[in-house]
Parts: structure tokens; C-alpha cells; sequence
């Protein structure tokens, strides 16, 4: 549940604005006097051109009319200065001078009845246009102008049929009512048919153009949207003649819900991208096309029914394996330099063909996984049988060895691909089935170039060796290469593919040999074949591994992210090879593998992590790592009930968690981090390995305070200054933690608790993990331990040598109980760009310079606690996260309030900060105000609320606010 206090009286006060906009009976509303704001009543008459003014300005049940008598010269204007305006009828037939009608972005017009605009006007509304008939009968009559944001039909019962060519930059919303296009031509970007109660569409022989491309519902949300997108429930589509076309090279329709619709002609028309045709959970559903064509790359998800299914020649077709799909003809006119490649989704699962009668035909083209059904004579002619097709007659185009011949050149060139090497060129444009050889007689000088100028290129194999002079393989981002059989580069040659590759066969025994070269955007292998790395494989962006099988041969492997999710049968092979995985952005999950279906073989190889990272397993089975090594803060999940993920040697350098159950042999640690084992969930150890010293802490915890994660140890243990929060150590070895600090909830432990010290600071500036900084005494000799959460830290007139002095807590989280600033001279400062743990109390000197943490934890299981900020610092993150409570003593400043769990009382003092946060769940929350006055502007993370309660469980009573 997402509580959010700010936008409530929003919605009050638009819903008053909704009532008073109806009054019982409508009137004629005509303009007068030239230009003018719409809500001057001044403007507004009974009738045409009289004296008899309206006493408010129209409603939605009032009709105005713009004509002759309205303006007095040219190119006057009617400007909306209502962020939403009403009316039913709106018309400007007759007015004169060119008058233009006008209103910002953000503004909206709904008209209750008919529109007519006026050719001889200017329509410079930026605004949404609703059309909210309640009576069918209405009538939409543009005059040649366009809709320039968001338009909707939205009436219950309502009815209009448009009279002229209707055109919207932006959405075109269908939402309910009867919807005539009356045969006219309709153009938009977004098209969109959702009812919320009975909704009639019928588009008659109107041609509707979609021109927009997928687009993020939510910016930030990664999820891109269909450019047309239709819910079946609810929905009579009467479009059978109509023609409903995509311009854009990313076309994309999505059917949802279940019922029957049928189209007359679908047209991808772009020649270049690739569209998207699905149906998103098609339970019971009866889909028809009288005609679908596609002249780019296109993907179809779903049953679906074709009178005609036309296929544009040189293009890739992906159909969803296990489908049925029933046509009637088949249009493929695939030629020698442009083939139709007609493939399965799912190597290895048919996509089934069903025709009663007739001959489906179709030339040049490349079939894997079809399968042709039903009655119908099913003939490929010239072309290549890939695999699993069953039913056709395939007349093949003779599987050739393909040499380039020429120099520079285009891909789909036919000049260039001759039957013998140094032979003349005329061959065939290659396939999926044709062998590519670029050889000394490929190139007559130096730096040649081939380039892929198709969107996607296909191949059996490709053999670089013995060419000459240098040359360059090229292709742009959109352009993507297919292998179905081994690739081999060579050191003399430069590969500048930028697009993605595709590793295809369904044959055993590929080879892989980049000669050092780099994979620019992603490698996917999708067969039930098998490929082996000859030397190292770098992939600049991710590598997918959805079938088959891949042995990188004890090879160096460089990538940015792996994943193999699917069902599939699939195997790799790791050997003693290093895995390299860089940066990812935070939005990826790093390492992801489903476990059904896939065998991992991780041998004796090491699996290194240079960012951000995580490791996911989904499904039942085990997955055994080797070596895996975390540079940056990493996760490791074992999603779904099942065994346990397993690694012999894990390595974390920098924070880390488990989630559900995971087994290590050796667990590597560092001071200065956290580890995380999430509540309720299990890791399992052989042994832990933690550097003796004591510049810095380390912390086991769960995720949730005071809900214990499980440790299991199969071997006694000795760890030395740490720190342990709910966690229990289950055995069977004991675990025991000397010089440590027991913050509670740790079952099991045996603990050699760290005494509580008073430490002093000394030396002026330096790291708060420098031991040399400590002392048991105000300007005492240094050595001592880092400060614990049981100790109180001092700061004092004996801490600081010299003016403006700094201690930075940068490397690695800090802890203490109460901090203390007193008496210190020379404007010292505190600068924290890590964790700030306090268990205690905070006092800042006011003569301090001003100081920063960004992040202060308030950890105390004891009560009344106080802050005291000094009025001269800022905090970042300031969160509330304790069992006791804390008592603000004067001014707080920060970026957000994060208030975990317990206590905080901001005591009547000011509070300065972006966003309040309250992250209920079972600890209860209590905040107390008092007098205070709380400032929080809610300017960042693209949220209007600045006040918010997440509560996750849906429970009341565990946040209060007093």
C-alpha cells in the first residue's frame, strides 16, 4: 500500500470542478468582440453577434459557435486560459479572418457533443481533446486540421462518425461508445482500444496510419509499450475492410484479454527494423487477418488466422514455437539477393502451417521448424531445409560454398559471392545454409570493405583465413549477423559489426575462433547444436545462452552480463577458463540461470566481477560455481524452492548477500563491509576466511532487524572483531566471536564481548580508520582499535593541530555509541561518504566547519537518545533504524528521512528535507512532531509526494504519527 498525503486534495479539488461543470439545462453559446480568454464572459452571447452576454462560460451541456459575426479582423485569437474547458457542440463554420484558437500543453478541451473546425482557422490547441458523448448521433469534422496531444472517446453510449480525415500527433484513446470512422483516413502515433464499457469501432474502408514507435509507459520503467494496443473484452471491431498500417521501422500491435476480432489488411510497411505482432495471454481467442503483410523483420506471438500472409522478400520472420497458424495463401516472393528466412521462436519446436486446400508456395526462402498441415500442397522453391520441417516439398537452391570476390562491397551484392574462389561473382546472396569464405581472393588490394547493409545477414559458417590487405568487416548497430555453423577471424582483419550475433545450428562440432577481435553488442547462441572457443571470446555487451551447447575450452571469457533463462536444453562447459565480467548498469541482474534443463559444468574456473553484481538461480536443481570473486557490493539468489546454489571458493571484497539457500566450502571476506543473510534463509560454510587487524569491522546481519537469517557452519570457527546482528549459527561447529560486539538476536554464537572504551581523537586530519588517530585519552599517544558500537568517541580541544582539519570516513562503514564534539578549535570538519553507524548519542560542535554524512543510521536499543546537529551539518540519507528512541535537539537538514523503525521525536525543531519516508513492516514506527515544523519540497525520483508510508503487509497500527 502507497500512502501518499499530498495528492489528495488534488483530486478534491477536481472532482468540485466536475460537479459544477453541469448545470440541468444547455444553451447557445456565440462568440463576439474578436479576440479574447475563454473565460471571459464579456466574449460570450446568446446569439449570433447579439448583446446578450451568458453569466459563466460554457459548460458541458452547452453548444458554441464561432461564425461571421465572432471576429472583427484577421487572424485574431480565442486564447484558453482554463486548464480544462467544457462544452457539447463546438463550431466554426463561417468564421472569418482566419482566426486561431489556442491553449497550452497540459490543457484540455472536452467537448460533449460535435465538433466542426473550420478550414479557413488556425487550431493551435495543445492540449488533450476528450470527446465524452453520451448520445450516439455526433459528427467530428477537422477541416484539414490536426489534434495535437492525447485525444479520447470516452462516453458511455455516446456515438460519432467523423466527415473528414482525422489526425492526432500524439494517442488516439477508443475507450467506449460507437466509433465511425465513416470511412475516412485516420493518422496517429499511438493508437489504443481499451474498453471500460461496451466499445463499437468500425473503421469501414478507412486506411489508419500508426506512425510511433514502443515508448516507456513510465519514464524510468525499461518496459516499452506496443505502438498499437487493442483489449479484446468488450470490443465489437468491425474492420474487416479497413486497412490498419505501421510506418515505423519498430511497429509493434499487442491483442490482450480474450474474444474475437478480425482485420482487414495489417501492414508493416516500413522495409527497415523490426515489428511485433503478439497476443498477450491468449486464453480464448479468435484472431483473423484477411490480410497480413510485412515487408521488415517481424516477430508473431499467438494463434492467428491469414486469408493472406505476405512475407516482404530479404526479411526474417520469428513465429512463436508450438503455434498454430492457419492461412489460406502465402505471398513469399524471396529472390537470389533477397531470401525470406521463416523460422521457429524456440530452435527445435514446430511452428504448424494449416491450409485446407490449395498450394501455399513460396520462393527463396530458408525454413526451420515449419510445419505445413491440413490439406493444402505446401512447395518451397530454391530453397534451404534448415531442419524440422515437415509437410513441404523443398525444391533446394544448391547448398554452395560462397567466396567473396571483388573488394568492397555489400553484403547483399550478388556480384560479390562466386561459386570458386577468385571466380566470377553472380552467385546467390547466402542463407542460413550457404558456407562464406573471404579468402586471399577475396580482396585485390589493401583495406577493403564488406559491409552488412541488411538487417539481418545469415550464414552457415564464415572463414576469414588467408585473407589479404587488412579488410574490414562492417555493419551498423541494427544490423545483426547469424551464424548456423562455426565462425573463424584472423589477426589480419578488422570486425567493426557493431549489431548483434547469432549463433544458430542445430549440428554438433562449431568452433569459435574472434582471433582477439571484440563482440560489440550482444552474442546469443540459440540452437541444439554445440560450439567450442578456439581462443578468448570478448562481448561488449551480454551473452545469452538459450540452447545448445557451449565449451569455452578453458578460454578467457569477457562479458558485461550472461544469462540462460529458458527452458531448453542447454550445457556449458567453463574448464579452467577466466570469466571477465565488466560493469553492467544497475537495472540488469548480472549472472542469471535457470537450473531445469541446464547443465553447468563450472570445472576449475574463476568467474570475477568488476561492478555491481548478482547471481541468480530460478529453478529446482543445484548449480555448482568454482571460484567466483566480487569486487563491488554483490548478491547471490537461489530463487524458488529447491536445492541450494553452490560455490567452493566465493570472494567478496565488498558488501554482500544471500538470499534463500546457498552452500560455500570457503567464504573469502574483508574488513570494512556488511554481509547480509536475508531472514528466514540459510548459508551454508565449510570455513571463513577473515583478515586478522583492527582498522575496520565486519558485519553479519539479517535484512530485516530483529528477523534472523541462518548461519550454518559444518566446522568450529573463530572470527575476531566483528560485529553480529540476527543471525543464529546453527551448527553443526560452533562459531565463535572474540573482541566482538553481540548487538542481539544471535542465537548460537559464542561471544568474547568487546569491552566498551572512551576513545579520544588525536593527530588532526586523517581517515576515522587510521588507528593512529585513537587514544584512551584527550591527546594521548594513538594505536588504538577503530572505534566499536559500544564505544563513545570523542572529539575534543586536543584533537586538532592546525585550522579547518578534516576526518573523512570514506573507505569503509564506521561505528560508535554516543559522538561527541566538544571544545574542538579550528573549524574542524567531518566529511562521511559512507555508513555512519551510531549506537548512542550525536553532539556536533557549532564550531565546527559544516560537516556531511551520507548515510546516518540510528541504531540504539536504549531509550532517549539525542541528536544535535550543530545547525551546521547535512545529512543525506538520515534513517531511523532502532529498537530504543531518539530526541532531536535542535535543526535537522537532509536529503531524505528514512524512517525504518522505532522512535524518532523531532522534539518541535525544524526539519529540512526532500522526502519523509516510513518503511512499515513488522517493527513498529513512531514518529512524534510535537511543535515542529517540517519542510520537504518531494523534488527528486519523479514523485510529486513528498510525505509516504510504504507498507508492505497491508497491516494497521504499526505506524503512528503523534
Amino acid at each position: 500500500m502507497l500512502v501518499s498525503f499530498f495528492n489528495r486534495p488534488y483530486f478534491a479539488l477536481s472532482f468540485l470542478c466536475f460537479l459544477f461543470a453541469f448545470p440541468l439545462i444547455g444553451a447557445d453559446y456565440y462568440w463576439i468582440g474578436g479576440s479574447g480568454n475563454w473565460s471571459d464572459i464579456s466574449h460570450w452571447v446568446t446569439t449570433s453577434g447579439g448583446t446578450v452576454q451568458h453569466n459563466q462560460i460554457p459548460t458541458a451541456n452547452d453548444r458554441v459557435f464561432f461564425d461571421a459575426n465572432s471576429f472583427s479582423g484577421p487572424n485574431q485569437t480565442v486564447t484558453v486560459t482554463d486548464q480544462v474547458i467544457f462544452c457539447s457542440d463546438m463550431s466554426w463554420t463561417g468564421a472569418t479572418g482566419n482566426p486561431r484558437f489556442s491553449a497550452p500543453a497540459g490543457y484540455a478541451l472536452n467537448v460533449y457533443g460535435s465538433l466542426t473546425l473550420s478550414p479557413n482557422m488556425v487550431f493551435d490547441f495543445l492540449g488533450d481533446v476528450v470527446f465524452q458523448a453520451t448520445t450516439p448521433g455526433k459528427t467530428i469534422d477537422l477541416g484539414g486540421h490536426t489534434l495535437r496531444r492525447n485525444t479520447s472517446f470516452s462516453g458511455s453510449g455516446g456515438g460519432w462518425t467523423l466527415s473528414s480525415p482525422f489526425r492526432v500527433d500524439s494517442l488516439l484513446l477508443l475507450e467506449e461508445g460507437d466509433f465511425n470512422s465513416g470511412s475516412q483516413a485516420i493518422t496517429c502515433e499511438i493508437l489504443r482500444a481499451d474498453p471500460r464499457t461496451a466499445l463499437k469501432v468500425d473503421l469501414g474502408t478507412s486506411r489508419v496510419t500508426v506512425t510511433g514507435v514502443p515508448y516507456e509507459l513510465y519514464p524510468g520503467s525499461y518496459i516499452e509499450e506496443p505502438v498499437a494496443d487493442i483489449y479484446l473484452f468488450n470490443l465489437i471491431w468491425n474492420t474487416s475492410m479497413s486497412t490498419l498500417e505501421f510506418t515505423s521501422p519498430k511497429g509493434s500491435l499487442r491483442l490482450r484479454e480474450y474474444g474475437t476480432i478480425a482485420f482487414g489488411t495489417v501492414l508493416f510497411s516500413s522495409p527497415l527494423g523490426r515489428s511485433l505482432l503478439y497476443l498477450e495471454n491468449p486464453l480464448v481467442v479468435d484472431v483473423r487477418f484477411e490480410k497480413l503483410e510485412m515487408r521488415n523483420d517481424t516477430e508473431l506471438r499467438g494463434p492467428m488466422k491469414f486469408g493472406e500472409l505476405s512475407l516482404g522478400p530479404g526479411k526474417n520472420f520469428i513465429l512463436e514455437g508450438g503455434r498454430t497458424y492457419e492461412l489460406s495463401r502465402l505471398t513469399a516472393p524471396g529472390t537470389c539477393p533477397a531470401p525470406i528466412q521463416i523460422f521457429s521462436s524456440v530452435p527445435g519446436t514446430p511452428v504448424i502451417f494449416r491450409a485446407a486446400s490449395g498450394t501455399i508456395t513460396g520462393d527463396f526462402m530458408s525454413l526451420r521448424d515449419i510445419h505445413g498441415t491440413g490439406g493444402a500442397s505446401f512447395v518451397a522453391n530454391n530453397s534451404a531445409d534448415l531442419g524440422n520441417n515437415a509437410g513441404w516439398t523443398i525444391n533446394p537452391k544448391a547448398n554452395a560454398s560462397l567466396f567473396w570476390v571483388g573488394g568492397t562491397g555489400m553484403w547483399n551484392d550478388p556480384t560479390h559471392w562466386s561459386l570458386s574462389s577468385g571466380g566470377p561473382g553472380g552467385a546467390c546472396v547466402p542463407t542460413a545454409n550457404d558456407d562464406v569464405i573471404f579468402d586471399a581472393n577475396s580482396f585485390p588490394g589493401p583495406g577493403a570493405m564488406v559491409m552488412i547493409n541488411v538487417d539481418n545477414a545469415y550464414c552457415r559458417s564464415m572463414n576469414w583465413t588467408g585473407a589479404t590487405g587488412n579488410p574490414e568487416f562492417l555493419g551498423s548497430l541494427e544490423k545483426n549477423l547469424h551464424v548456423f555453423g562455426s565462425l573463424t577471424l584472423v589477426p589480419g582483419m578488422q570486425f567493426k559489426v557493431e549489431g548483434d550475433l547469432y549463433f544458430e545450428s542445430s549440428q554438433a562440432g562449431n568452433t569459435i575462433t574472434s582471433a582477439g577481435k571484440t563482440f560489440a553488442q550482444d552474442v546469443t547462441f540459440n540452437g541444439a547444436g554445440s560450439w567450442l572457443l578456439t581462443d578468448s571470446l570478448s562481448v561488449i555487451r551480454d551473452l545469452f545462452l538459450l540452447q545448445g551447447s557451449l565449451n569455452t575450452n578453458s578460454q578467457q571469457v569477457a562479458l558485461r552480463r550472461f544469462e540462460s533463462l529458458t527452458n531448453s536444453a542447454r550445457n556449458l562447459k567453463l574448464e579452467n577458463s577466466y570469466v571477465k565480467v565488466r560493469a553492467a548498469d544497475f537495472q540488469h541482474l548480472t549472472w542469471r540461470a535457470a537450473s531445469e534443463n541446464f547443465q553447468f559444468d563450472a570445472g576449475h574456473s574463476i568467474i570475477e566481477f568488476f561492478w555491481y553484481a548478482d547471481i541468480v538461480k530460478s529453478g529446482v536443481p543445484s548449480l555448482t560455481y568454482n571460484r567466483v570473486i566480487f569486487n563491488y557490493p554483490g548478491s547471490i539468489y537461489s530463487h524458488y524452492i529447491g536445492q541450494p546454489t553452490i560455490f567452493d571458493t566465493l570472494t567478496f571484497r565488498a558488501y554482500g548477500a544471500f538470499t534463500d539457500w546457498n552452500r560455500v566450502n570457503v567464504l573469502e571476506v574483508v574488513r570494512g563491509t556488511n554481509y547480509i543473510i536475508h531472514e528466514g534463509d540459510t548459508l551454508e560454510v565449510n570455513k571463513i576466511i577473515a583478515p586478522d587487524g583492527c582498522s575496520a569491522l565486519i558485519e553479519f546481519s539479517s535484512n530485516m532487524d530483529n528477523y534472523a537469517g541462518y548461519l550454518s557452519a559444518a566446522f568450529p570457527d573463530t572470527l575476531s572483531r566483528i560485529v553480529v546482528k540476527d543471525i543464529h549459527s546453527i551448527g553443526p561447529g560452533q562459531l565463535t566471536a572474540v573482541n566482538s560486539t553481540d548487538l542481539g538476536n544471535t542465537d548460537g554464537w559464542v561471544f568474547s564481548q568487546d569491552p566498551g572504551r572512551t576513545l579520544y581523537w588525536v593527530g588532526g586530519s586523517g581517515s576515522w580508520h587510521d588507528e593512529a588517530h585513537w587514544s584512551l585519552s584527550s591527546g594521548g599517544p594513538g594505536g588504538e582499535c577503530v572505534p566499536t558500537p559500544v564505544d563513545d568517541v570523542f572529539f575534543d580541544a586536543n584533537s586538532f593541530n592546525s585550522a579547518n582539519q578534516q576526518v573523512d570516513i570514506n573507505s569503509a562503514p564506521a561505528y560508535c555509541h554516543d559522538m561527541i564534539w566538544n571544545g574542538v578549535t579550528g573549524r574542524p570538519r567531518l566529511s562521511s561518504n559512507n555508513f555512519f553507524n551510531l549506537f548512542g548519542s550525536l553532539a556536533m560542535d557549532p564550531n565546527m566547519e559544516y560537516s556531511n554524512f551520507y548515510y546516518l543510521y540510528l541504531r540504539s536499543t536504549e531509550q532517549d537518545q539525542t541528536i544535535r546537529t550543530g545547525a551546521n551539518c547535512q545529512v543525506t540519507y538520515f534513517a531511523i533504524k532502532c529498537s530504543g528512541s531518539y530526541l532531536l535537539l535542535d535543526s535537522l537538514v537532509a536529503f531524505s528521512v528514512q524512517h525504518i523503525y522505532g522512535t524518532f521525536n523531532s522534539n518541535s525543531q525544524a526539519v529540512n528535507a526532500e522526502r519523509y519516508e516510513a518503511y512499515s513492516n513488522l517493527n513498529p514506527i513512531r514518529l512524534i512532531l510535537g511543535g515542529s515544523y517540517w519542510t520537504l519540497t518531494g523534488r527528486d525520483y519523479g514523485y510529486n509526494t513528498a510525505w509516504t508510508v510504504y507498507d508492505s503487509l497491508g497491516t494497521s497500527g504499526r505506524f503512528v504519527v503523534h
